[in-house]
């Protein structure tokens, strides 16, 4: 029988059938069935196997992927078949029809087990479908040309992802990661399936069916039988604002934004600067000779330094379409996320070592003005620091460089405005693969949750995520909350950590063995 369709390459289709002793009938795309007369009469199903993609595991072999296979009994309507239709890739599960055809088992098509009914699958709810696409060196916004890609099994694969300042961050994929269960059992995840083209520089990108998780660029990869098997990559946030050095003799002031528009786009072309509701002028001025010599990384970080002209510290990452972010870092009206304390997953420390009320900035003036600068927090809203530590005063003594009396200034106000709270340093562990409690109900995955999102935990203050990681391997995410650091030290941190991982030939996300 034939069943008339198009489509292009891509495309997700569900087809439905079922056979009596007299037709059988086919549903492409949730349209009607469409019937054939049998003569065989009704199939002794005596076998213990069902060929799926094939004609008996030898020809015909299915030129695509499959995401999910029910069985029933009874004759599903076309009803079902609309129903089945609208899950996509998205597995049905287990009692999701109501009319007289009767789910018997499903098949996720991601695992070796199917389930029966009865067991304790919910709705809707499968192990997602990873893509990871290689493409040549990104030299610009555009994308070159696809030299891979692979579907990936965190089942089978090791891989950890990270996102903070900078926005996508670390990426390591295929690095040997052996987990131990109560029941004295282990299990290793370990290389990709199969070896993989990519060379220097290579763009990776890991998607999710249509939404894009990561990408960046290959800034290691691990060889076996003259292959690549694992790699890591960074994102573009990171990696790409150090190909190039910014030289200028232009003394003219202006403000940061307007810095960073003439710098990325010169100095770091594979970045586009964001829209207006995702790139804001942070309004502090420096002049552009300042920053001569110094490539665009160096230049972020004494932006995202200097907070913005009110004061408030700066968001800034690279996410999808190598697009920068720079926002200042302010709660939001609702949070993106609202956590219930639970013992056991929330870890929240405050601290006043570094809190202060004032400040004392000493610096090498740049025109001419008079160092130190003094600068209390009496202009800032209330409660001061004294009105929270009765009457307590403490200044701080900072060193602020060559830089001129208005940067000195922004520094302090920076500074203040971050410390003379306490600082926060918390953080929120789910297992299971488990993501963070949405305000609208329900939780969002956890390879979704991103730096500069922010969080609620039970009754206390409102703080942003600083940090995301997720081991798909454990199936454990965390998210480091709290007072954001003042440039990109952390950063710094992570690349200076996973040269030593390299040169011990370790891991760099995860530490492991390699």
């Amino acid at each position: 029988m034939t069943v008339a369709d198009t489509f292009s390459n891509g495309a997700t289709k569900v087809l439905t059938a079922y056979w009596t002793a007299t037709q059988i009938a086919l549903s492409l795309g949730g349209a009607a069935f469409v019937t054939a007369t049998r003569t065989g009469g009704a199939p002794a199903l005596g076998t213990t196997l069902i060929d799926v993609g094939s004609r008996q595991g030898t020809a015909n072999f299915l030129d695509g992927d499959l995401f999910w296979l029910l069985l029933m009994t009874g004759t599903p309507s076309a009803g079902d078949a609309t129903t089945l239709n609208g899950l996509g890739a998205t597995d049905p599960g287990i009692a999701a029809l109501t009319t007289a055809a009767t789910e018997t088992a499903i098949w996720p098509a991601n695992t070796a087990s199917y389930l029966e009914a009865g067991s304790s699958i919910s709705v809707g709810r499968r192990a997602p479908h990873f893509f990871l696409a290689f493409d040549t060196t990104v030299t610009s916004p555009t994308l070159t040309t696809r030299v891979d890609g692979v579907d990936l099994n965190p089942d089978v694969t090791s891989m950890v992802m990270t996102t903070a300042l900078g926005g996508f961050q670390g990426l390591d994929v295929g690095y040997d990661v052996v987990l131990h269960y109560p029941n004295n059992t282990e299990q290793t995840f370990g290389s990709l399936s199969r070896p993989v083209s990519c060379g220097r520089f290579t763009h990776v990108a890991l998607t999710e069916g249509s939404s894009l998780i990561w990408e960046g660029r290959i800034m290691l990869r691990t060889y076996e039988a003259t292959q690549v098997t694992k790699f890591t990559a960074q994102g573009y946030g990171l990696a790409a604002t150090k190909d190039d050095v910014f030289i200028s003799n232009d003394t003219a002031s202006v403000s940061a934004g307007q810095i960073l528009r003439r710098v990325l786009p010169s100095n770091a072309p594979v970045l586009r600067i964001g829209s207006v509701d995702q790139f804001v002028d942070p309004a502090t001025t420096f002049a552009y000779n300042h920053f001569t010599k110094k490539q665009p990384a160096m230049v972020i970080d004494e932006i995202v330094k200097a907070g913005t002209s009110q004061g408030q510290p700066l968001m800034y990452a690279v996410w999808e379409g190598r697009t920068v972010w720079l926002l200042p870092l302010t709660p939001p009206t609702t949070p993106n996320y609202i956590v219930p304390w639970e013992e056991g997953t929330i870890n929240w420390q405050e601290t006043d070592d570094a809190s202060y009320g004032g400040v004392v900035m000493e610096y090498t003036p740049t025109d001419g003005s008079v160092s130190p600068l003094t600068l209390t927090d009496a202009g800032l809203p209330k409660p001061s620091f004294a009105d929270q530590t009765g009457g307590m005063i403490r200044n701080a003594l900072l060193s602020g460089g060559s830089i001129s009396q208005s940067q000195a200034y922004q520094n302090a106000l920076l500074y203040l405005t971050n410390n003379r709270q306490s600082a926060v340093a918390a953080s929120v562990v789910r297992q299971g693969g488990e993501g963070l409690e949405l305000p609208s109900g329900g939780t969002r995955a956890p390879w979704l949750i991103r730096y500069g999102e922010w969080v609620q935990v039970a009754g206390m203050p409102m703080q942003p995520i600083v940090r995301t990681r997720y081991d798909w391997s454990s199936m454990q995410f965390t998210a480091e909350l709290g007072t954001p650091a003042l440039g990109t030290e952390r950063t710094t941190q992570f690349l200076r950590s996973a040269a030593s991982f390299a040169a011990y030939n370790l891991a760099p996300a995860t530490g492991a063995s390699r």
